[in-house]
């Protein structure tokens, strides 16, 4: 069950490092703007922040490719969960391959509806 609750989790953490592009990416462009005239008024070196700033988004936005959605992480999680109880399932390893196939046959036209 813990695994569930993980799947969740890391779901949770894709979908907030890309918001955390987004917002970062727009504190940049203001950032940009402002920080020239402050500089020059108040002598403050932005470029050390905005190296920071730059490394950040490098890192939330590896975390959101990466990282998969809820949806695909149940997906890889009920596959290779489904893949072991076939393996360990004697009584499946006798089925007749026309059921198989038709069970191929029935996936093949879920996808087709998505």
């Amino acid at each position: 069950m813990k695994e569930l609750y993980w799947l969740n989790v890391l779901g949770n953490v894709g979908d907030w490092a890309f918001v955390a592009v987004i917002v970062l990416v727009v504190c940049i462009i203001v950032f940009l703007v402002i920080c020239p005239i402050l500089s020059d008024e108040y002598g403050l070196d932005y470029k050390g922040i905005l190296k920071k700033m730059v490394g950040t988004i490098i890192v939330s936005l590896i975390l959101a490719v990466f990282i998969p959605s809820k949806k695909e992480l149940f997906v890889i999680y009920g596959v290779g969960k489904s893949v072991e109880w076939v393996k360990s399932n004697d009584k499946l390893q006798k089925m007749p391959e026309k059921l198989i196939d038709a069970l191929d046959a029935v996936i093949e036209s879920y996808k087709k509806n998505e």
